[in-house]
């Protein structure tokens, strides 16, 4: 559910990303989202029904890879200055036949959006501090 995460305050947020060999395949895997209170969730497009998940989970990945297949982690906290910082929304919304996004919104007014574009089957993450 989407609103797991209304009023936790951020402690982590981490982007995986997928590479295989030495191409990136998606952007964004997963975004893991650490609160304060240590609950952890994950966040991540279902394909079957293109939309956003979010999921609990028992903690923050490490980094993952084994042969050419590569899980790489970016801290995205310190960088977009969310630590401290409450979870004020959270949203999803689907533009027929173009995308599908999840935004989630801080107490500071940063926004996290991610996007799913249906034409290239490719997840991004765009990244607004205020």
């Amino acid at each position: 559910m989407t609103d797991d995460l209304l009023g936790l305050t951020c402690e982590a947020l981490i982007l995986q990303q997928f590479w295989l060999k030495d191409k990136l395949v998606s952007e964004v895997n997963m975004l893991h989202f650490k609160a304060t209170c240590g609950r952890c969730y994950g966040i991540y497009l279902n394909d079957e029904d293109y939309k956003w998940k979010v999921v609990p989970e028992e903690g923050l990945p490490t980094d993952l890879g084994f042969d050419e297949f590569r899980y790489p982690l970016i801290d995205l906290t310190d960088r977009y200055r969310l630590h401290s910082q409450s979870v004020i929304s959270c949203e999803q919304e689907l533009i027929f036949a173009h995308n599908v996004t999840f935004v989630i919104m801080f107490r500071n007014l940063s926004k996290v959006v991610l996007c799913h574009e249906f034409a290239t089957e490719q997840e991004t993450i765009e990244l607004v501090a205020e």
